[in-house]
């Protein structure tokens, strides 16, 4: 549970700093100085994105490379397939997701025509 809530924070915060950058960037187009501010702090804010500030980002990070480097080398251990599915299943008890069910595909919903009577 503490997995998806970091996963969620993290993505929040990613689209909460890319919405605004869009709209601020949208605001000042209107009178023709986005490409001054853009030209002027590009150089700052990829000195300021290279270096994590947040301890848990950084977190983050370390976890995703280390699963990156454990899926990806040739010295895969089978335990750790095991433990992966073993929170999977978890998971899919945790919110009702049937084991045969894809948890990305959205949900087919069926509406049914009221019955009305035809002398009204």
């Amino acid at each position: 549970m503490y997995k998806i809530f970091i996963y969620q924070s993290m993505y929040n915060h990613y689209f909460r700093i890319n919405m605004l950058s869009f709209n601020l960037l949208q605001k000042l187009n209107a009178n023709g100085s986005a490409s001054r501010f853009v030209r002027r702090n590009i150089s700052a804010t990829s000195v300021l994105m290279a270096n994590v500030s947040d301890p848990i980002q950084q977190l983050f990070l370390d976890k995703i490379r280390e699963y990156k480097g454990k899926f990806n080398s040739k010295t895969f251990d089978p335990s750790i397939d095991k433990g992966y599915k073993a929170d999977l299943e978890k998971i899919g008890r945790q919110y009702n997701i049937a084991p045969n069910e894809d948890p990305t595909k959205f949900p087919t919903i069926k509406f049914d025509d009221p019955k009305v009577d035809p002398q009204v």
